[in-house]
Order: structure tokens, then sequence, then C-alpha cells
């Protein structure tokens, strides 16, 4: 492995009264030394700092001994009834009422301001977030550049099997500027960051050097959170209000990402993506595709920009995966890489885990694929693209899916619905069902579904996944969505191992 020379200034310690400079006062025999900071009791180590916030489901108070048995040497509180145990533990408190609000500073303190050291991309939409800053990482590697991911599969700068696995898809602030502080310190200097809608709501990238906003799209999903679809496109909007922001890649196909092109700064950069081909006749600023071609191989498409046209051959499967191209073609197109190279870029990269992988075939020849897809505009994409290159007159589809507990039940119906129109058998399963019946939850897909001839139930995922394997025939194709790279199933508030993927790989016989 070649070494990589370290030019980012050596992190230090800091003090309290560096760290809490004009948001509290920090008197002299208070004043500790602080080797981290905390908004998760876990990540606690000696000498920290940790910080109890009031949340939607959790309150940091409820976690204050824990973080003082970790070696918590002061807390800050956003309520006074947290003085009781840090005088029991004999440790500072210090009080400050809209503490969140100062998240975003207190970080950027602490870890030496690591974003502005780097590029940040961030990603939002519905679908196609993990796809998108996947594929950036790939593409600037290709580029002999070294990109940082952070998102649902986890965070790192090398090969999927060795990233950092997250409790959620746009981690805590604090714990972003760790990741990049610790990345920018081993010579990363860029990021492709999943910014989450409720990632945004909650202000997880406040105070964030960002470059690069891309917007893929919006269906529904996340309503049991945001209650209604308006507030759902607010919090996503928030990414492109950020300050400094100096690009913005959207997805003008998407009626909401015209209208939020639209709304844009002036003093924002905007590429704006689209396959709608007389938008791209009528304006050659637009970034797209034309002469579109799928195949078992993957897709095919002329990359237009401008007055030029290139040609790429992906190994990604479907339309949907073209726009996710596109934005990554934007971005690297932002960053001056000529569009005969994006070109070649694009038709090397591929193979997201997770997102519509090949997981080999049966015995009888039949292919099996696995993808995140737990939406109803993801399983429409995903299904669409497979019937596109597995024509029903060939092929029967086969999918095995079910639906998250705990989550948008709104969305259930709609998804049985999309399963009914577009497959052939389907194999109704369990997903994480959280602290819900699996039973239940198929109750509620059921709804959305008027010929239930076709429908079989198994709740144990592997067995349906087993069924569905051994009863396809030779021309047969097998969708197993919901998800994806993910090697658990959390039912009734306790995760398994569990992977489609290796689950796949010992049903074939195969070494895992």
């Amino acid at each position: 492995m070649v070494a990589i020379k370290n030019t980012s200034k050596k992190f230090k310690t800091k003090f309290l009264d560096q760290i809490l400079e004009d948001i509290a006062t920090v008197p002299p025999s208070m004043n500790k030394e602080i080797f981290e900071i905390a908004l998760d009791s876990r990540k606690v180590v000696l000498n920290s700092c940790f910080f109890s916030i009031k949340g939607r489901k959790e309150n940091g108070l409820d976690y204050i001994q824990h973080a003082l048995s970790k070696g918590a040497v002061a807390v800050v509180a956003d309520d006074k009834k947290a003085k009781d145990q840090c005088a029991r533990g004999g440790v500072p408190l210090f009080v400050i009422p809209e503490l969140k609000k100062h998240l975003g500073t207190i970080a950027r303190r602490f870890y030496d301001d690591p974003s502005s050291e780097m590029k940040v991309i961030g990603v939002t939409g519905t679908n196609g977030k993990t796809t998108i800053a996947y594929l950036l990482k790939e593409a600037l590697q290709y580029l002999k550049k070294r990109c940082l991911y952070v998102g649902t599969l986890g965070a790192g700068s090398l090969e999927y099997k060795n990233f950092l696995q997250l409790n959620n898809t746009t981690p805590d602030i604090f714990t972003l500027n760790n990741l990049f502080r610790t990345h920018s310190q081993n010579g990363v200097t860029y990021c492709a960051l999943e910014a989450s809608s409720i990632g945004l709501d909650q202000d997880r990238l406040q105070n964030l050097s960002l470059d690069i906003g891309i917007f893929s799209n919006i269906t529904q999903d996340h309503l049991d959170y945001h209650n209604d679809f308006e507030t759902y496109k607010n919090a996503k909007a928030k990414l492109f209000k950020i300050k400094n922001l100096k690009y913005a890649i959207i997805n003008i196909d998407d009626e909401f990402g015209s209208l939020l092109a639209n709304s844009l700064s002036k003093s924002i950069n905007l590429f704006k993506i689209s396959l709608n081909q007389s938008m791209l006749k009528s304006d050659k600023a637009i970034l797209g595709a034309r002469h579109l071609s799928f195949d078992k191989a993957g897709c095919a498409f002329d990359l237009v920009y401008g007055a030029q046209t290139h040609s790429v051959k992906s190994r990604l499967i479907g339309r949907y995966n073209i726009l996710n191209l596109l934005a990554v073609a934007a971005v690297l197109i932002s960053q001056d890489v000529p569009l005969d190279e994006v070109a070649v870029i694009l038709s090397s990269i591929g193979d997201v885990p997770g997102r519509m992988e090949r997981c080999g075939r049966n015995f009888k020849g039949c292919p099996i694929y696995i993808d995140y897809a737990h939406t109803p505009d993801a399983l429409e994409n995903a299904l669409v693209s497979l019937r596109q290159i597995y024509p029903s007159s060939a092929n029967k589809l086969i999918l095995v899916f079910g639906c998250g507990g705990d989550r948008d039940k709104n969305k259930r119906p709609f998804m049985g619905a999309i399963a009914e129109k577009y497959a052939d058998s389907v194999m109704l399963t369990s997903d994480n069902s959280r602290n819900e019946s699996s039973l239940n939850i198929i109750e509620d897909i059921l709804k959305g579904i008027k010929d239930k001839s076709q429908i079989m139930i198994n709740t144990d995922r592997e067995l349906a996944i087993n069924l569905s394997i051994q009863s396809a025939k030779e021309n047969d194709v097998i969708l197993i969505a919901g998800k994806g790279h993910e090697e658990y199933q959390e039912i009734f508030s306790k995760k398994q191992f569990f992977s489609d993927r290796l689950i796949i790989k010992k049903l074939l016989g195969e070494e895992l």
C-alpha cells in the first residue's frame, strides 16, 4: 500500500472554555481538558464531554449516568434537571436551554472545522441517494481522488466491506465532524454524504461547509415522521439553503425538483439533469441522455451536454439509474473533468451493494436480484426495469417483499398495488417488522391487492426466499426487495443477523 502524506493539521484536544466560547461561561475551576465530545453515551471515552439533549424518542437525561460511568468529565445539557446527577457524579454542568442551535458551532470548534478541508457533496431525495453517493466515491477514486462515503451503507473511503456501520443514514453533527477529521487527516479530499429528510429536519448538517447539493427525486416516504408531504418536501429543500453552497444538481423531471431549481439563490451554480427529450432539444444547458437502451448486461445511452455527445455503457439496470449517473456526471463536470472522460468513468463504475444486485441463478437458470426498494416508487422502478429486460411474454416475474414496521403505514397498500401490477407471482414476507406483527403488516399490503390468487404468504423470510428460488423455472426472474445490503433483521426491537445475499448463496450451494 502506498503511504499517504498527511497534509492536515494535527488535531489537538480542547478545553471547555474554547468549546463553549460565547455560548456559556466556564469558570477556571470547571475548565476541563476534553478529549472527545458525544451526543450518544455509548460513544463516550475517558475525558469526554457529554451533551444531553431531549429528542423525539429519547432524552439525554436518561443517559448521563452511563456517560459518567464511561469517563465523561463534564456535561452540557438543555435541561436543568441534569443538576442532581452531575452533582452526585462530581462533574461540572453547563445548562444551555437552546443547545441544539449551537451543536454545529461546537463540533466545528472541537474538530477544527474539518469539512472546510474537504469538498462535501450532499445528496438528498426519496430514492437514489445511496446509488449516487456510492458511485461518486467510485468515480472520484477512478480519478485518483480519495472520497469518504457516508450514508445508508455506512462510512468509509475504502472498499464497502471495510465500512464503519452507522445508526442513521445521516449521522449526528458530532459524528460527521469526527469522520471528516479522521479521514481528512488520512488524505481524503472529498465526501459524498447522504442527507436524509430526517437528518435535514434535525439540523445534522448544521454549520458544515457544503460545496455541492444534489436532488434526485421525491415521492411518498417518512410521513410517519413528517406527518404530511409538504413538510417532507420542505425538509429536502433545506439542503439547498445551506450557506455558501456552490453548486446545485437537480433532476428537473421531478415536479418538485423543477420548482426547487427555479427557487435557488442566483449565487448557486445550477446543473439541471433530465431525460425529457423535448427539453434537451430546447435547452442545451441541460445535462441529459439520449438513445437509451436496456438489456440484461445493463444500460447504454448518449451523454449529452451543450454541443457534445459521448456514448456510455453501464452495468446499472433501469432508466432511473441513468438519472443517477447524470447526477454523478454533473459533479464531475463541476470539477472540470472533460465530458469525454466523464463518459469513460460512467462506463467504468457500477455494482452498488444491494441495489439491483445480481445474486446468481437458481438450478434451472433463473436470475436472482436483490434490491433495497422499500418505497412505492423504488419498488415500481425496480419491477419496471426488470420487465424491460425480461418481457412478460417470455418471462415470469417473481417478487418477494414485505414492509418495515413502525414506519409510514400508508405506503403499504400502494406497494401491494404495484406488486400486483408488475409481478406475475408475489410472495409476501417479513421485513424489519420492529414492534409490529408481520402478519398485520402483510394485511395492510393486501389492502392494495385486488386479485389475491397469485399471492403467497410466509412470514419466515428465509423460507419465503427458499420457496421462490426452488419454484422458479428457467425463464423466470426473481426480485427480492426491501433489505438489499442489510445484514440484520429487526423483530420486536431485537436485531439478529440476516442477509438476503448470504441466504441466496447458501441456498444455491455457493461458498459463503
